[in-house]
């Protein structure tokens, strides 16, 4: 499946060799390989398995297998770094948890997640309302 994925990283232009705001298909899994390892590098694969359950779940549950363009700026979504597609725990952690999502109540869960919280941890509550 493939989704929309809209370009305005330097780098990410650079690999796609694209202009700013060029919206891309990338292979949903492909997209979330490339997000756990922008978030967490090659991080112990039971963690990246947890990270690409909650970075795909993040994304499906904003519309993306409807078309909905997602983008690649952390700052709007989650980390996408196109150039990240080589690491090999995260791959592994990708292709071990294909297709799964959480859901909660029958509807996928929000699976909010930070790279950095600068040395401590916020609620939800405090962070999102």
């Amino acid at each position: 499946m493939k989704i929309k994925v809209k370009i305005t990283l330097a780098g990410n232009m650079k690999y796609y060799n694209c202009p700013k705001d060029t919206i891309k298909e990338i292979e949903l899994e492909d997209y979330v390989k490339c997000v756990v390892a922008s978030e967490m590098g090659n991080a112990p694969l039971e963690a990246c398995k947890a990270q690409a359950v909650a970075s795909r779940t993040f994304a499906v549950s904003r519309g993306v297998l409807e078309g909905i363009v997602i983008s690649d700026a952390a700052s709007k979504a989650q980390a996408f770094i196109a150039s990240r597609n080589n690491y090999s725990v995260c791959n592994r952690a990708a292709e071990e948890t294909a297709g799964e999502v959480l859901t909660y109540g029958g509807r996928y869960a929000t699976t909010y997640f930070s790279h950095s919280n600068g040395g401590r941890t916020y609620s939800c509550e405090e962070v999102w309302n």
